[in-house]
């Protein structure tokens, strides 16, 4: 098997980001996933320094979500 560029990478990635059923804005200083309102908040693309880095922040935005009650139901104090 051979490694794909990483554009493509790259764009695969943010096709399984886009596909998770949480809703993401984008704006803002910080990046985090606001339970209350099922939803995750990213700071514009144009902060991150790569598109690796927004895809990284985004999914592990989307790993606290998985704490919803919609969802895993775990307990996210503290986190």
């Amino acid at each position: 098997m051979e490694a794909k560029p990483e554009p493509q990478r790259l764009e695969a990635a943010e096709a399984v980001l886009c596909a998770w059923p949480v809703p993401v804005s984008f704006g803002g200083d910080r990046a985090c996933y606001l339970p209350a309102i099922d939803r995750i908040q990213l700071p514009d693309r144009a902060s991150y320094h790569s598109p690796a880095g927004l895809c990284a922040t985004w999914a592990h935005e989307q790993i606290h979500s998985t704490g919803h009650e919609s969802r895993l139901k775990r307990d996210t104090v503290g986190q």
